[in-house]
């Protein structure tokens, strides 16, 4: 079975990125039952920012922000990769912002670019907080 978390999810955010938004679901979803069922949550937790990627791109901002809250979550529990928590913060407010949600902290936003340390994730990061900024008054 742990084989199987690996597998389904890696295939599922290959998929993704290759434009097979359907297939990269499922794959995700799969990845996801069977993480619940052995609980690696930090793998959990990647999964679920990826699926909260596509459900973003596919414009179910809803179900984005519950992938992003939940990746936070886990996170959190295994106090490891604070730079990851912020980049689903950011995303999190992102699609918060798509889904009509105005109550956005805009310097919050800011200093969790700032307090970034993990340089992989910086463009994802600006460009989320980028995206952001110009939807927040549409």
């Amino acid at each position: 079975m742990f084989p199987k978390t690996f597998v389904y999810s890696n295939y599922g955010i290959a998929c993704y990125a290759k434009g097979l938004l359907q297939e990269g679901m499922d794959n995700l979803l799969k990845g996801i039952t069977f993480c619940e069922k052995i609980d690696p949550n930090i793998w959990n937790a990647f999964t679920q920012f990826y699926l909260g990627e596509l459900y973003f791109d596919t414009g179910n901002y809803e179900k984005s922000k519950e992938c992003y809250a939940k990746s936070i979550v886990l996170m959190e529990q295994n106090r490891t990769m604070p730079s990851w928590v912020i980049l689903n913060r950011i995303c999190l407010a992102k699609a918060q912002v798509m889904d009509d949600e105005r109550n956005i902290d805009v310097e919050l936003l800011y200093k969790y670019g700032v307090d970034n340390k993990v340089e992989l994730f910086s463009g994802l990061m600006r460009r989320s907080i980028c995206e952001t900024l110009l939807n927040i008054d549409n």
